[in-house]
């Protein structure tokens, strides 16, 4: 079975490490992050517009609707901050490969929050030991920081297509496409 979604940018430690083992993995980018990124390159009497339009974008239904949303977005703000249009398309593919995920997964391969919460208390906890005998009781530690964590964690929404996307069923806007031989086959 293989890994079928990397969210992150690819650069980062765990990231690059998953991209090495699974380089056929779609890699989708943390849109409260791009979000940040793309406001902070703009005026700020001109963020509470531009968040409305970022938000439109995150929310389309489909991935055409979301390109157009784009576009408007970089008709927008293009002539006066092109910074942040360019911040905006320079990622834009890695922002939408969440369409190609069942849509009761999107809520959480939009983001990173949740896995950075995790690695939050495992940091917080590692840090204040300052260092590890071996290797071993360091991956102890981190082993039950995790365990301890994971009672605070909310079931995956959707969780039985799980094995379908890693089966490598297709989704296309968060709806599975349906092979036309099985289509046939179900008139």
């Amino acid at each position: 079975m293989a890994f079928k979604l990397v969210i992150g940018d690819g650069s980062l430690g765990l990231w690059a490490a998953v991209s090495e083992v699974f380089p056929e993995a779609k890699q989708q980018h943390c849109w409260c992050h791009k979000m940040t990124n793309v406001l902070d390159k703009l005026p700020r009497p001109v963020q509470p517009d531009a968040k409305v339009l970022l938000r439109d974008i995150y929310n389309a239904p489909t991935r055409e609707e979301a390109e157009a949303r784009i576009e408007a977005f970089k008709k927008e703000f293009c002539g006066r901050y092109p910074a942040a249009v360019a911040s905006l398309e320079r990622d834009k593919d890695a922002l939408l490969v969440f369409y190609d995920f069942p849509q009761a997964h999107w809520k959480s391969i939009k983001t990173t929050n949740p896995i950075e919460s995790i690695f939050d208390s495992v940091r917080l906890r590692t840090r204040a030991t300052r260092r590890m005998r071996s290797a071993r009781t360091g991956l102890y530690l981190v082993f039950q920081i995790v365990k301890r964590s994971q009672s605070r964690w909310h079931k995956l929404d959707g969780a039985d297509l799980l094995t379908k996307v890693a089966n490598g069923v297709k989704f296309v806007n968060g709806k599975e496409v349906v092979p036309s031989k099985e289509r046939a086959a179900a008139d």
